[in-house]
């Protein structure tokens, strides 16, 4: 093992500051000691963008079966599982999980070659034609959630704009847009709410735990449904692939989560960004072909996934590291987003990087490069035309210093950002 960072104490509890995307910790790494070992992580912390991409293009030496670290659910659920402290119905709902999480590997849980067979049977679901058609009803879902708040000049915009853009746009996708949004969303959170080990009470992971498995059973509703009854929705695609139960489950899940968790986040940084640099207001208002690749820098600089985990599957090295089977790996897509060997002046917002902009990894690179990385952008986009277009003026409310972002190493969201506007007619 490497030595001891000197900052492991921002690791160890989840912080606000390690949360807030503590830069410069990540400068000292990146540095100094690019791949390093973090007794708190009980993983390898791999900040520069050379290294990060060399593991993401080593499927076969690096799993990504517990891509969301070693406290993700299914770990809470092996401890609940035998702990007397949970009721039965928790215990028998966290053996459920285990078993899924076993059987199922779907998609960013899923090493070659199985993850190259699923991605070929779903690849069709987000391209960029299908993602074109569905601009329409995105825009004038988005129009309708601005118009609700606009004229009182102030706004919540993550409850208001950025949680229910996409889950409502992933919903309807699946097929299951009548359901209750903030019951899809409370699952959805329980997916990841233990990504990067925060401490959560008995109670807390009772409840994560048992949302889980409402959710499986919900869609297994569903698919029961749609093999009586086939609709074109990405339902009835999953329930007719060649895939085992628990895969059906695990990618329903999948497609829930990654369709609303990072667009929320990456909405609602953007409009923080916006705050923060009110100059950029107007030059994206002037020139609305900018906000693309406005986009791609909030993309950059604050991703929606600060990083995802690997475990080596056998010894070999990362950046000159000796790395042994079994170890953890997390790399911090925050740090190599910021890497000045690929980004010159990483710290400034320039939209005119052009496709060196691109070569961020929030949607990660390589065979698990992001699936729905295109709605996302589009998501984004359609949100930012719409709220620039109806305000003047967006700044941080008052009482609201830098908004509120989730105790999370993993999942990298505001959970709240009140902003104040001047209302502009349409």
């Amino acid at each position: 093992m490497t030595e001891t960072c000197p900052h492991d104490g921002l690791f160890a509890a989840a912080t606000p500051e390690l949360v807030r995307c503590p830069y410069p910790v990540y400068e000292h790494l990146r540095g100094e000691h690019p791949v390093q070992w973090i007794p708190a992580l009980t993983a390898y912390a791999v900040t520069r963008h050379a290294d990060i991409l060399d593991v993401l293009l080593r499927p076969e030496d690096f799993s990504s079966r517990k891509q969301s670290g070693p406290g993700a659910a299914t770990s809470l659920a092996v401890a609940a599982a035998e702990d007397p402290q949970y009721s039965d119905r928790v215990r028998a709902a966290a053996v459920r999980r285990i078993g899924i999480a076993e059987k199922g590997a779907a998609l960013v849980n899923c090493d070659p070659p199985r993850h190259g067979e699923q991605r070929k049977m779903m690849n069709k679901v987000f391209t960029p034609r299908r993602v074109a058609l569905l601009e329409p009803p995105i825009r004038e879902l988005a129009e309708g959630l601005v118009d609700a708040f606009v004229a009182r000049g102030e706004a919540d915009v993550v409850a208001e704009l950025a949680t229910p853009l996409p889950m409502t746009v992933i919903a309807r996708a699946l097929g299951i847009e009548g359901t209750d949004i903030p019951t899809l969303k409370r699952w959805s959170d329980a997916f990841v709410r233990a990504n990067g080990r925060p401490n959560l009470s008995v109670e807390e992971i009772s409840a994560l735990i048992l949302s889980l498995d409402e959710c499986y059973d919900f869609f297994e509703a569903r698919m029961s449904e749609r093999l009586a009854d086939p609709r074109e929705d990405l339902v009835t695609d999953v329930a007719q692939a060649d895939l085992c139960h628990e895969e059906r489950l695990q990618m329903l899940t999948l497609f829930l989560i990654g369709g609303n968790e990072t667009t929320n986040s990456l909405i609602a940084s953007c409009i923080w960004m916006l705050c923060r640099r009110p100059e950029l207001q107007d030059e994206l208002r002037a020139d609305p072909e900018l906000i693309p690749p406005f986009v791609e820098e909030t993309l950059r600089v604050e991703p929606p996934v600060q990083g995802l985990f690997r475990q080596a599957m056998r010894d070999t090295t990362v950046g000159g590291v000796p790395i042994r089977a079994g170890d953890f790996l997390w790399l911090v897509y925050g740090s190599a987003n910021r890497d000045e060997a690929q980004f010159p002046t990483p710290d400034e917002i320039r939209l005119d990087r052009g496709a060196e902009g691109r070569r961020h990894l929030s949607f990660a690179q390589g065979p698990h490069f992001c699936l729905g990385a295109p709605l996302a952008r589009a998501e984004a986009r359609i949100a930012l035309e719409t709220l620039l277009a109806r305000t003047r003026n967006l700044a941080l409310a008052p009482d609201e210093d830098a908004g509120q972002w989730a105790p999370n190493l993993v999942q990298h969201n505001l959970t709240r950002l009140n902003v104040v506007f001047d209302p502009v007619s349409v």
